[in-house]
């Protein structure tokens, strides 16, 4: 799974050092030691934490590829709106002393490596998780001892006021999501302002969509009423025009809209697909509205107009 790709990869780093750090005996070497010790931990580390089935890490995408049923899915999907606020939840509530580090010390262990002397503390919150895996021992308040292979081996003393490396790791991955957890709102927000702009401007597309059908529908009822009183079709535009008396029912609401077209020359006994009206522009997603002999509305690609007006200037020629 590419979602396990992370921690497996920090997983592997952290054996291959290890590897090292025994067989070239790197504890007789302090600086380069403590680098090698410190580069492990943060990877066991590292793994641990993205191993939580909390969104975005990686953990949450290995469950999310196990989910067959589409409630569950869809359960998911509300659940990761607010992975990065769990997540931080997680962390302030002292999730990362009480589960993680257990985890990291356990598996630290295993590897019978010593603490990096600049972690150890012998009293506070983190040097107890630590214990818990049973990767640090101390004797004293001056002197401070880790077991190696079932030998003490002296470390240099710690500032005891001083922050240790786990307390600046803890600090670094809170205020870090905190920071990625304010741009995951702004840019939701953002998202949904952009929706909500899509959504009013389809709106009002929608409206003068509908807004051009009832002008088509209203020149269809006025022909009508045309026909009744003059028995036949009018001449021209002009006179229809005069005779619904509203010059801006011939034209497009649109902004750039234009003018309608009327095809004269009709009579009421020629097919009902004839064009009778038409929009010479598509101003509606690429459609233009049309009013058909048989008193039809509705839209059409400019391809389909021109193939229906051709039907028509042939049944009138």
């Amino acid at each position: 799974m590419v979602a396990a790709a992370g921690p497996c990869a920090n997983i592997l780093l952290a054996l291959v050092l290890a590897g090292a750090f025994h067989l070239l005996r790197l504890h007789t070497m302090p600086l380069l030691g403590d680098f090698v010790l410190l580069a492990i931990l943060f990877n066991i580390i590292l793994a641990v934490f993205n191993l939580l089935p909390i969104p975005p890490l990686d953990g949450s995408r290995m469950v999310y590829a196990k989910l067959e049923s589409p409630d569950a899915i869809r359960a998911y999907g509300r659940f990761a709106r607010f992975g990065i606020l769990i997540l931080i939840g997680f962390l302030w509530l002292g999730g990362f002393q009480r589960i993680i580090l257990p985890i990291v010390g356990l598996l630290y262990t295993l590897l019978r490596l010593p603490l990096p002397a600049l972690t150890i503390q012998d009293s506070g919150q983190v040097a107890g998780k630590l214990r818990e895996g049973g990767i640090m021992a101390s004797s004293g308040k001056s002197r401070s001892k880790q077991f190696y292979l079932g030998h003490s081996v002296p470390v240099r003393r710690r500032n005891e006021h001083g922050g240790t490396i786990i307390n600046i790791l803890t600090a670094l991955i809170f205020f870090g999501l905190l920071g990625f957890g304010i741009m995951w709102v702004m840019k939701s927000f953002g998202e949904a302002g952009q929706q909500y702009g899509q959504a009013m401007v389809g709106a009002r597309e929608d409206a003068i969509s509908v807004k051009c059908q009832m002008n088509m529908r209203a020149i269809g009822q006025n022909i009508q009423m045309y026909t009744i009183s003059n028995e036949g079709f009018p001449e021209s535009q002009e006179d229809l025009v005069q005779f619904g008396g509203n010059s801006r029912l011939f034209k497009c609401p649109d902004p750039n809209g234009v003018e309608y077209v009327y095809i004269p020359g009709q009579r009421p006994g020629m097919p009902p697909e004839n064009v009778l009206v038409y929009e010479p522009e598509p101003m509606h997603d690429g459609r233009c509205s049309v009013l058909l002999l048989g008193g039809q509305f509705g839209f059409v690609t400019p391809e389909e107009l021109e193939q229906a007006i051709a039907r028509t200037m042939a049944t009138i020629r």
